[in-house]
This record gives structure tokens, sequence and C-alpha cells, in this order.
């Protein structure tokens, strides 16, 4: 058997690494001109065509966070841009809260979800993590909003869906929500040190 294939042998080891590599120079070109991601075709060319989308942009961020903790040059000022994103066009700042996306003509994806907010406190944790400007102000933000809009304590589940505005909430609750919900929970708690996250998730 070749020995790349092998787990933890140096061959596999360095297969793993070239591997890592190239999923992270892979996705260089995410950033639209204001941070949201564009999603990225099979060469990696930006598809301009589609929505940037609020969890695709965190998920980048929280890429390339890990990206910089493993040293890939470049990874930092990805995570900037992202957390720019985050911060500026993906963010409703008259109602509160993130879009879930923006559309091509930069018109905002309706609704609210727990989704994609989920996914802005994994962004802000990991940025946190490698010291990003103004990410521990986007957590913060993050986990207040989330508190207030999405955690329902009494049933230990987040709620789904609010529209655009924050005054009607879906009754559904969904699975995939509140398993990104244990993911974003679990992050905060080891970023905060606020062990109430690690008990809810």
């Amino acid at each position: 058997m070749n020995l790349k294939y092998v787990i933890d042998t140096v061959e596999n080891k360095a297969y793993m690494n070239e591997l890592t590599e190239d999923l992270l120079n892979f996705g260089h070109k995410f950033p639209s001109p204001n941070g949201s991601s564009y999603y990225l075709g099979d060469d990696g060319t930006p598809m301009i065509e589609r929505p940037r989308e609020t969890w695709i942009t965190c998920r980048m961020s929280h890429v390339y966070s890990i990206g910089k903790l493993l040293g890939h040059e470049g990874s930092e000022e990805l995570v900037k841009k992202a957390i720019n994103g985050i911060k500026g066009e993906l963010h409703d700042t008259e109602n509160g809260g993130w879009f879930a996306g923006i559309n091509a003509d930069d018109s905002i994806i309706a609704n609210k979800q727990c989704y994609a907010h989920a996914f802005v406190i994994l962004a802000a944790a990991s940025a946190v993590l490698i010291k990003t400007e103004g990410a521990e102000e986007l957590l913060q933000e993050a986990l207040e909003l989330y508190d207030k809009k999405f955690w329902d304590d009494n049933i230990g589940l987040a709620c789904d869906t609010w529209n655009t505005e924050f005054t009607e909430c879906d009754s559904y609750r969904g699975l995939n929500a509140n398993m990104h919900t244990v993911e974003a929970f679990l992050s905060a708690a080891d970023v905060t040190g606020d062990e109430k996250f690690r008990v809810r998730a």
C-alpha cells in the first residue's frame, strides 16, 4: 500500500498537508469588493452572477482563520476581508442581525436565518483566536443578538427563521440550524470561557 494513505506516516502527513494547501489556495478569490463571499467555480473563479451568502462568508472566515493558525500565506488578509463583509454589507443596520445574503444585483435576500447567525458566531469566534481587528466586538454583538432573537432556553433549541424586520418568527424549528448552533456554541465557549454555551450545546 502507498504509505501516503497510511495514517500517521511521514508520507501521509505530507500528503494531508499538500491537500490542505491545495484547498486553501483554491479559495483565495472568494471575497467580493466589499468582503462578502462569492460562490467559486470548479477552477476557483468567482461566480458573480450568484448571491453572496452570509453563511458562506462566515465559513470562509472560519476556514482562513484555521489557515492563519496553520501558517498559510495570505490567510490573515482574507479573514479581514470576510469580517469586513460580515460587519458591512451583510449586516442589517436598521433591524439588527444579518441578512441571509445579497443578490448579484445587490438587493438583499429576505428573512433572518438562525443558520446564518450561528455561522456569524463561528466566524467571529475563529477570528478572535487570530486577533483580527473588530472580531471581539462582532462576537459580542452576534451572541447578544442570538440570545435575544433565536435561543429558546425553555425548550433548549433555537428557532429557525424570522422575517427581515424581526417582527414575525416562523414556528418551524430546523435541525440544520440547531446543528450549526452546536458548532457555534462550542466555539463561543472555547473563546469566551463561558461554560453556558457548552451546556447549551
